[in-house]
């Protein structure tokens, strides 16, 4: 996946060290096992190369903080794990389809039938 990623980013990115292994384990209880294999690895990405260093995936506690905060006041049905630069979320739902929510107008869009076409 993170070779995927970094394709998808022509090879801009910059990998943290993996989650640790009290937190992966947590991690695999509450979030997407696709999500899981990117955290086990690199604890979030982030583009090169930018002044901010945006993220293309949230580390762990990000994507906790992010998705507790869509769920509760807006009820999305998922796992937030990205943002675009316009802050809007990226999410994942529970059959692996990608959606962004656009904040602004309250509406959802599918935007990839999985994470490996939304990073493809």
């Amino acid at each position: 996946m993170i070779d995927l990623i970094s394709r998808h980013y022509n090879g801009n990115i910059v990998l943290n060290p993996a989650l640790d292994k009290v937190n992966l384990e947590a991690a695999k209880r509450r979030l997407p096992p696709k999500l899981c294999d990117i955290l086990e690895k690199s604890n979030g990405i982030k583009e090169a190369g930018t002044e901010s260093g945006a993220w293309i995936v949230y580390p762990y506690d990000m994507i906790v903080e992010e998705t507790e905060f869509y769920n509760d006041n807006y009820f999305l049905g998922g796992t937030i794990f990205a943002a675009n630069g316009a802050g809007e979320p990226y999410y994942m739902d529970s059959e692996g389809y990608v959606y962004k929510f656009e904040v602004v107008d309250n509406v959802e869009v599918v935007v990839a039938n999985s994470i490996e076409e939304f990073f493809g």
